[in-house]
């Protein structure tokens, strides 16, 4: 254990020993927070589930705009940079790592309780939120589809019946300009409320590409809105509608090369003509995109045709969301609760692939995705028993078309000389249709007034249709080389195919109030994520026996499930001034989906691997040490490791027990403080200080019959500097905040792949945001 990690368990020791002799007669209490992790509101403090919620004040102390931006201030949850085209999240070492549009997330993300599909592409920058509640572990039974490491809820306000409006202005380095409109207005007292709101976002880049001149990776241009209405129909019945529309004009970031494939002298001889801005630097945020071509060291040299299309990296994204939810309190003890959904999200995506000015890999990528979601609810409650029953429909139109320009290299691999002549440009796309059914029922029984009992079940079934477009690739004997066309594909009648799954998930629980501020928990949860199809279908083969899709290739993977057990505490000491919230957990992951490449294809596939088991302990402190001081720390400590070994669809051993899972760091922590001076009738100075640390991790999946070392897929540890300082009038009308992120400048990588290994030779990554800062001011009417 490092120094580091030595220090951040001593504070976090160090703070709770404090306070023990903190027992003053201050009337200071930690605020209560109130969460619907259980389908019902109620104190963070009662819910027998490991929930962090994140609340308004606290996403802007530390400057969270967009969801992966949650990852600075909560331990353990990861999600790369929404910006990127690489899309991962995790919770204590549960992510989804695949390929395809035809992969979902094992980190589901809601909005208002509504299920987003694609996970976090569904949400634009986070507008007018109240709270993000960050549930870990499965949620198979309430939450449902998907839930199988936890679930990521974001609550936004309601309408109010107080007119009240604000605006804000912001500006930053690299040319930053931020500006939000937000007004709650009481069109009918009581009866009906509206509430509505606009933001844009501007930004440069920050990183540079020498070879065109430009600083514009990574750069921003951005809009989002939003309306909802709230309707008092009766006394006992609320309609509420809200719509939301987000419009994305991004640059994806430049990528850089993480390290060069070890296995063959060709790969060191190609990217030794690469500019040195094509490999990761921690020392600047130089890159090199662009199309040079290169020389191959074979004979006296054989040049290189670069791939046919010049890198166009954006990233545009529309979204647009509806909902509507009725709320109808049938009579004192049973509501019945309806929320309909519809939202829709088109995407262009235009990637650099291999990160250097050689032009390797260039891509192209259009889609479309449609979702429908209703669910109703009946909550019930007596003198000994709250429960619920549901029932829930899902129906998901995703459609993807990528096309993928290589260099002549990958022409020359795979035909031979005959292929060298000419660079490769392939498509591959289709659609994707997944229909979904659940029931649910869930019931806590108090058996006395210390006791309760919980028990929960859910019935899912899924059904997924793929279609295979034909793409009509030429690459070779009027068919492809690396995507198929109908006439490849081991049964060229047969380019649909549908399957369907079904799983029954639960949870048993227990708590215990020792007294009014002490709650002991233990729980057995389970949850499912559907199987699925490999939508990016290739071929395998050579010139002589032709190229062909194996059989195996569009066989569907199966689903994976998560059990996992916790036991914990959630307390409030010292007269509330402390409160310490702790767990315990394992899991054990069956069928795990994970990425394997088989055969000679240079795409992978994901397969069911095998059992992955994970184990915890996880801590949140927050100490009100004076009145004007807050001090917080999170803490996890986890091993998450395969417990079988790996074998691809050829029985070939790829990835042995004991390795470590992505995503997994031993240790992540944060130190939070939050200090205020209150300046007579002059107004409040506010300070907020915010220290994330992670340890060593790995990024991309180690394999047995990997070239690479486990160095080149790990990300070294590191910590990130937030900090806020903000100046509220008297009245709280304005107030003016200076803030900066990644104050200390450090360098890390945002994710590692080996997307273009097999037709470039490299690990690409993508370097994480440099120091950024900025002053915003904030008026309230």
């Amino acid at each position: 254990m490092n120094n580091f990690k030595r220090s951040i368990l001593s504070s976090a020791i160090a703070v709770s020993c404090v306070t023990a002799y903190a027992n003053d007669a201050k009337p200071l209490a930690v605020e209560e927070v109130v969460v619907t992790a259980q389908k019902r509101s109620q104190s963070l403090q009662d819910v027998p589930i490991a929930v962090q919620a994140v609340t308004a004040d606290t996403m802007r102390q530390n400057g969270i705009s967009t969801l992966s931006d949650m990852s600075s201030i909560s331990p353990g949850f990861k999600i790369a940079d929404t910006q990127s085209t690489f899309k991962v999240s995790a919770l204590r070492g549960v992510n989804s790592y695949g390929f395809g549009f035809g992969v979902e997330e094992s980190i589901p993300f809601y909005l208002d309780g509504i299920y987003l599909g694609n996970g976090f592409e569904m949400l634009g920058d986070l507008l007018d939120i109240r709270q993000v509640e960050v549930l870990k572990g499965p949620q198979g039974t309430l939450f449902g589809r998907n839930a199988s490491g936890g679930a990521v809820n974001v609550i936004t306000n309601k309408p109010s019946d107080e007119l009240e409006a604000e605006v804000s202005l912001g500006v930053g380095n690299y040319g930053l300009l931020t500006r939000r409109a937000l007004v709650n207005v009481p069109i009918i007292d009581n009866t009906l409320m509206v509430r509505g709101g606009i933001s844009t976002r501007d930004r440069d880049g920050w990183q540079t590409n020498v070879i065109t001149g430009k600083k514009d990776g990574s750069g921003q241009d951005r809009m989002s809105g939003f309306v909802r209405a709230l309707w008092v129909a009766a006394d006992n019945l609320e309609v509420e509608y809200s719509r939301d529309w987000s419009k994305q004009d991004d640059h994806s970031g430049y990528t850089s090369v993480n390290a060069i494939n070890p296995s063959s002298p060709i790969w060191a001889a190609v990217w030794s003509q690469a500019h040195p801005a094509s490999f990761y630097n921690e020392k600047n945020n130089d890159n090199a995109s662009g199309n040079a071509g290169f020389i191959l060291p074979i004979g006296g040299g054989l040049p290189v045709r670069p791939a046919a299309a010049a890198p166009d990296i954006v990233q545009n994204r529309k979204i647009t969301g509806d909902a509507v939810k009725l709320t109808w309190d049938i009579n004192s003890d049973l509501t019945l609760t309806s929320i309909s959904s519809l939202r829709e999200v088109d995407a262009r995506v235009g990637s650099d692939l291999d990160g250097s000015n050689l032009g390797l890999a260039n891509s192209w990528k259009t889609g479309s995705t449609k979702e429908i979601n209703q669910e109703l609810r009946l909550n019930g409650m007596t003198e000994s028993l709250d429960w619920l029953v549901g029932f829930n429909y899902y129906k998901q139109d995703r459609e993807e078309w990528n096309t993928t320009y290589l260099s002549s290299l990958i022409g020359l691999n795979r035909i031979g000389p005959a292929g060298a002549a000419n660079n490769v440009t392939e498509s591959s796309g289709g659609d994707n249709v997944t229909e979904s059914y659940s029931l649910f029922s869930d019931a806590t029984w108090h058996v006395t007034e210390a006791l309760n009992l919980t028990a929960g079940i859910r019935y899912s079934y899924d059904k997924k249709t793929f279609d295979y477009a034909d793409p009509q690739n030429t690459s070779y004997n009027n068919g492809g080389i690396l995507y198929p066309n109908h006439s490849q594909l081991a049964d060229p009648s047969v380019s649909s195919w549908d399957d369907n799954w079904s799983n029954v998930s639960g949870r048993i629980g227990a708590d215990y109030a020792l007294d009014e501020n002490i709650l002991l928990y233990a729980t057995i949860s389970q949850g499912y994520k559907s199987g699925g199809f490999n939508t990016r279908l290739t071929v395998e083969g050579d010139p002589v026996n032709g190229f062909t899709t194996p059989d195996f290739a569009t066989n569907p993977f199966d689903e994976e499930t998560n059990i996992n057990y916790e036991v914990g505490i959630k307390s409030d000491l010292f007269d509330r001034r402390l409160r310490f919230n702790s767990s315990i957990f394992m899991y054990v992951y069956k069928d795990l989906q994970t990425l394997l490449a088989d055969g000679n294809s240079p795409v992978a596939r994901t397969v069911n691997a095998a059992e992955v088991t994970g184990k915890g302990w996880e801590t949140e402190l927050t100490y009100l040490a004076t009145e004007r001081l807050t001090i917080s720390a999170n803490v996890l400590a986890l091993n998450a490791e395969y417990t079988e070994d790996v074998r691809d669809a050829q029985g070939l051993l790829r990835i042995e027990e004991g390795t470590s899972r992505t995503w997994s760091p031993e240790l992540a922590a944060t130190l939070s403080l939050d200090y205020s001076v209150e300046m007579a009738d002059m107004g409040e100075l506010r300070a907020n200080m915010t220290y994330t640390y992670q340890d060593e991790h790995y990024q991309r999946p180690t394999q047995v019959t990997d070239p690479y070392s486990d160095s080149d897929n790990e990300q070294e540890a590191y910590g990130l500097l937030n900090a806020r300082v903000s100046y509220y009038s008297p009245e709280r009308k304005w107030e003016v905040g200076v803030w900066g992120k990644n104050l200390l400048d450090e360098s890390y990588r945002s994710y590692i792949s080996a997307s273009v290994n097999a037709v470039a030779g490299v690990l690409t990554t993508q370097r994480g945001e440099p120091t950024t800062f900025g002053v915003e001011a904030i008026y309230h009417f």
